[in-house]
C-alpha cells in the first residue's frame, strides 16, 4: 500500500546536452510511542531558527564541498569536482571542491578537457570514453572512466564546471542525469557567487516559516512534528553535525513549496483531481527553488527537492532510487508519512502509532528506505525524542573537517 501525504497521490556517443526548466522565486518529554507536541509559536520553533542563524556562515563555506558529495550520490557516480578558471592565469583551471581531498587545489590547462569544454560552451557534456581524449585531466582513479561535466555560472558569467566521473562503471549517463547535473551545477554557481560574503539567512527563514504558517496552520504544526521525528532518527543513525544541520532545515522547510499551492487544494476534504495532483506534486520543486535562493542553503534545497522520491525509483521529481536519494530526504520521507498517518487530515482520520508503523513496514523497500523505517520504529519504541535537539546547535559551531575548509578556501583565493 502506498502511504501518501497531501504532497503525493494516495491510493551515447559524443556531446549530449539537456536542460529542464521550472520557475524560481526568491515541553515535556514524549512518552514511549508518543509524538512530541509541536511548538506553539505560530508553528515556528524560534529557538531552533535562532541557532541556525548563528551557524550559517560556518556551514555555508562547506556548501560547494557538500554539493560534490550530493552529486556523487544522486547521479550514482564515484567522484565529483568543481573546477574554476584561475583569476591570474585564465589559461588554467583550479579545483576548488572535490570528493577527493587531494584534488582540491589541483590545476589543469583550460584547453580541451571536458570541464573546460563545458565551461566554454555553456552546455553539459558527456564523454563516454575518457581515454579517447587528446589531453585528459589528471583525475584520481580515472582509468577508462565515463565522465560528464556541466557549466558553473557565477560573477555574471560562466567561470567553471562541475565534473563527475565513474572510474569502474560501464553505466551510461542519460539525458535525465545530464539535466540533473546541470541543476546541481547551477546550485554550485549560486554557492560560489556568495563566497565573499555569506549573509545570515535568518530573515529569509523567518519569512518562509511565517508564509508557511499563514498558508496552512495544520501544515505548520505537521512540520514541527516532522522536525522532531527526523532529528531523533538522524541521531539514532549516527549522523554528524553537518548532516544534522541539513536534515533539520530540510525537515523544517520540506513543505514550504505548498505556499504556492491554492488553499482550496491544500484543505480540500475530497480526493484531488488529476490536475490538482499535478499542481500539488510541484511543491517539492517550488520549495527547493525557494531555499536555493537563500545564500548558503543550496545543498539543503536538495533535501526538499527529493523528499517525495521513493526507494524503488518510482517517486518524483527525478525518479531517484535507493541510496541515490539523499539520506536526509529519505529520513524526511518516512517521518513525513508517519506524521501524516497519525494526524487528522481533511482527507483521512488519524491512525494509531502501531497501525502507522505497520504501514511503514509494509512500504519498506518500495516507498521507504527499510533502514530509516526501522530506525523510526526504534525511536518511537525507545522514547529517544529530543536527545539530539539540544546538542545539534552547539556541535555545529565546530563544523569540519577544518582541513577541507582550509583547502577549499586556499583554492578559492586563486579563482
Amino acid at each position: 500500500m502506498t502511504i501518501a501525504t497531501k504532497g503525493e497521490q494516495l491510493g551515447g556517443e559524443g556531446l549530449v546536452t539537456g536542460r529542464r526548466s521550472h520557475s524560481r522565486t526568491r515541553a515535556r518529554p514524549a512518552a514511549a510511542g508518543e509524538a512530541p507536541s509541536p511548538a506553539k509559536s505560530g508553528g515556528v520553533a524560534l529557538i531552533e531558527l535562532g541557532n541556525i542563524r548563528g551557524m550559517a556562515a560556518s556551514y555555508a563555506s562547506l556548501v560547494p564541498q557538500r554539493l560534490c558529495g550530493h552529486a556523487t550520490r544522486m547521479l550514482g557516480v564515484e567522484q565529483a569536482a568543481v573546477f574554476v578558471r584561475e583569476l591570474l592565469r585564465p589559461d588554467r583551471m583550479i579545483a576548488v571542491a572535490a570528493t577527493e581531498m587531494d584534488l582540491i587545489g589541483g590545476r589543469c590547462d583550460a584547453g580541451g578537457e571536458p570541464a573546460a569544454i563545458a565551461m566554454v560552451s555553456g552546455r553539459p557534456l558527456y564523454v563516454p570514453d575518457y581515454r579517447a581524449l587528446d589531453r585528459p585531466l589528471t583525475l584520481p582513479d580515472a582509468g577508462d572512466a565515463r565522465l560528464a561535466a556541466a557549466p558553473v555560472k557565477f560573477s555574471r558569467g560562466v567561470r567553471g564546471a562541475l565534473a563527475v566521473w565513474n572510474p569502474r562503471d560501464d553505466r551510461d549517463f542519460g539525458l535525465a542525469e545530464l539535466e540533473l547535473l546541470g541543476e546541481l551545477a547551477e546550485l554550485v554557481g549560486q554557492a560560489l557567487g556568495q563566497r565573499v560574503h555569506w549573509p545570515e539567512p535568518g530573515a529569509e527563514l523567518d519569512a518562509l516559516a511565517a508564509d508557511l504558517a499563514g498558508a496552512d496552520e495544520q501544515t505548520a504544526e505537521h512540520v514541527e512534528h516532522v522536525v522532531s521525528l527526523a532529528l531523533a532518527v538522524g541521531g539514532s543513525l549516527g549522523l554528524g553535525p553537518v548532516d544534522l544541520y541539513e536534515l533539520e532545515l530540510g525537515a523544517r522547510f520540506h513543505d514550504v513549496g505548498k505556499v504556492r499551492v491554492p488553499g482550496t487544494i491544500l484543505r480540500k476534504p475530497a480526493e484531488l483531481s488529476s490536475e490538482e495532483w499535478s499542481l500539488m506534486r510541484r511543491h517539492s520543486l517550488w520549495g527547493a527553488d525557494m531555499l536555493s535562493c537563500i545564500p548558503g542553503l543550496e545543498a539543503v534545497s536538495l533535501v526538499v527537492r527529493a523528499h517525495h522520491e521513493r526507494f524503488d525509483g518510482s517517486g518524483y521529481p527525478d525518479g531517484l532510487a535507493g541510496e541515490r536519494i539523499p539520506l536526509a530526504a529519505r529520513i524526511v520521507s518516512v517521518c513525513d508519512a508517519y506524521s501524516a498517518m497519525t494526524s487528522d487530515r481533511p482527507y483521512s482520520r488519524s491512525r494509531s502509532t502501531r497501525s502507522a508503523l505497520r504501514e511503514l513496514e509494509r512500504g519498506a523497500g518500495t516507498q521507504f528506505d527499510p533502514g530509516v523505517a526501522a530506525a523510526l520504529a526504534h525511536v518511537l519504541r525507545g522514547d529517544r525524542f529530543g536527545r539530539r535537539r539540544s546538542g545539534v546547535a552547539e556541535s555545529l559551531r565546530h563544523l569540519g573537517p577544518p582541513s577541507v575548509q582550509a583547502a577549499h578556501d586556499r583554492a578559492l583565493r586563486s579563482a
